[in-house]
């Protein structure tokens, strides 16, 4: 996946990032999806840009003050644009491609980590957190409640231009 092969014309949508693009990511588990709730703090955005096959993309999501929910099994977050077909995708933690980077925010008592982001699959990432843990969960680090957030920066290749 080259952005410059010979006799392509330099056009400015080939130097100049496209975007930045809104979306909205999706935050789900492996067994019961958790539910961000409403009120307060709650937050739900992502940005994403492309440079030639090449995505940057940024992902808040934060706990609501009521309705929110921790559900069961690991988290898994939607991307904007699908990954290449040709990385290798793998679930289980230091096996898989890693793309990015993580914090992950306790509101009370207040604590914080940092963790690396892998891909899972072409549609979705994890974050993997040092320690015995592993993957980030309903229950880890911490028992997910309101006001608690994730920050997420991701870079990877898309087959999509």
């Amino acid at each position: 996946m080259v952005l410059w092969q010979p006799g392509m014309i330099i056009t400015s949508s080939r130097i100049n990032p496209e975007g930045p693009f809104s979306y909205t990511p999706q935050l789900t588990a492996t067994a019961t999806n958790p539910a961000l709730g409403v009120g307060g703090d709650y937050a739900l955005e992502g940005r994403w840009w492309r440079w030639g096959h090449m995505v940057h993309a940024y992902m808040r999501l934060r706990f609501g003050s009521s309705g929110a929910s921790a559900g069961s099994g690991f988290y898994r977050i939607s991307l904007p644009v699908p990954a290449s077909s040709n990385y290798t995708f793998n679930a289980s933690i230091g096996l898989g491609v890693q793309c990015g980077s993580a914090t992950l925010r306790r509101q009370s008592p207040f604590d914080a980590v940092i963790g690396s982001v892998q891909l899972t699959s072409a549609n979705t990432i994890q974050i993997n957190i040092p320690g015995s843990v592993g993957g980030v969960r309903e229950n880890a680090p911490w028992t997910w409640g309101p006001s608690d957030a994730i920050s997420v920066t991701v870079d990877y290749i898309t087959d999509q231009i």
